[in-house]
């Protein structure tokens, strides 16, 4: 209950004391003889220089966050939550290796510039984008500018097979501690406060970062790209007045959609891969990428009546699309096999919009 810098008696009985925080931790110098009575009162004058700042930050410790310098600001309305640019140094170790760091992006050991020397520029990041492994992201993402922290972080935490970003002297799946100095970042623009155009840019902008995420397996992060682009063209579309601009960002919107859709369906969500792909649908109920997708979720379903009422659409589309539709038709019903037999190819393609 005590704040920096403040100063306090405690009386309290030797018992009750030394089976609080034990003698060898708060008074090593102490010795607890036989003179000293359970029921004894005890004072003890107390000095709180400073402290750090440790966030649990799943709740089950195995990702504390040590705050190790304050920056400034308040939280959580100055850390960068939402996905952005950010500045920052970073090293890595395992938890009490000596010597340097396994890695470290300001080029000194330690991690936070304390052996001098001229530090490199800060390392520009982009949230969101795996850059950083996930974990320290997280707690990248509770820092305000000017901070620094230690990570800690047990497994399943850390640097998981695959991570281009890890050092050579940190195995897959050990333990990790990082130190991190947060120097600022790009807050993002607020959709009420952009125009037309920039609204419209920055969620091309997010759905080709998806896509460039989803080409790369990573389909946790291009999800939430998809996401941010749609949640952005929500937010903005009182600026879309123009009918090309209103079109445009429908566009957009359908896109993400059967994005999703695929990245649902190839990560065994078959239930949202039906939602997305049906979003996708309600502008155009027609359209064929839309209905490839919510057939192949029907398929995963086992709604073969469904299913195959959207290859026969997808089949009348064009012979460039009859060839693109496809199930796997071994696990459908022999009537609806020998349907799908006259109607479609078995070469199923999952392009991005």
């Amino acid at each position: 209950s005590m704040v920096a810098g403040e100063r306090a008696r405690l009386v309290c009985p030797a018992g009750a004391l030394q089976a609080a925080v034990g003698p060898a931790a708060l008074l090593p110098a102490v010795e607890w003889g036989p003179d000293w009575g359970l029921g004894d009162q005890v004072e003890v004058h107390l000095h709180l220089v400073r402290l750090f700042q440790v966030r649990d930050v799943l709740g089950d410790g195995t990702l504390l966050k040590t705050r190790l310098r304050d920056g400034t600001g308040q939280f959580p309305v100055d850390c960068p939550i939402e996905d952005c640019c950010v500045r920052l140094h970073y090293s890595a170790r395992l938890p009490g290796s000596p010597g340097p760091a396994a890695f470290d992006t300001a080029g000194v050991s330690g991690g936070g510039g304390e052996a001098g020397g001229e530090r490199p520029p800060p390392l520009e990041v982009t949230l969101g984008t795996g850059t950083l492994p996930q974990a320290l992201e997280w707690c990248v993402k509770l820092m305000v500018p000017g901070e620094r922290a230690r990570v800690e972080a047990r497994p399943p935490h850390g640097y998981p097979d695959g991570d281009a970003s890890r050092p050579a002297g940190v195995p897959v799946g050990s333990p990790v501690e990082w130190e991190v100095e947060l120097f600022d970042f790009d807050r993002p623009a607020s959709a009420e406060d952009m125009s037309a155009a920039e609204v419209l840019a920055a969620a091309g902008s997010l759905k080709s970062e998806g896509n460039e995420l989803f080409q790369s397996a990573r389909l946790p992060l291009a999800e939430a790209r998809y996401g941010m682009a749609l949640r952005l063209l929500d937010r903005g579309g009182f600026a879309l007045e123009a009918e090309a601009d209103v079109a445009a960002a429908e566009a957009i919107k359908t896109a993400c959609h059967l994005n999703l859709a695929a990245s649902a369906q190839k990560q065994g969500r078959f239930g949202d891969a039906l939602r997305e792909s049906e979003a996708a649908l309600k502008a155009d109920p027609g359209l064929p990428k839309g209905l490839l997708r919510r057939a192949q979720a029907l398929t995963s379903l086992n709604e073969f009546a469904r299913a195959a009422e959207d290859y026969e659409a997808l089949a009348c589309a064009g012979p460039e699309w009859a060839g693109e539709a496809a199930a796997p038709i071994s696990d459908m019903p022999a009537d609806v096999v020998g349907w799908l037999a006259k109607q479609i190819t078995a070469n199923a393609t999952l392009g991005l919009g």
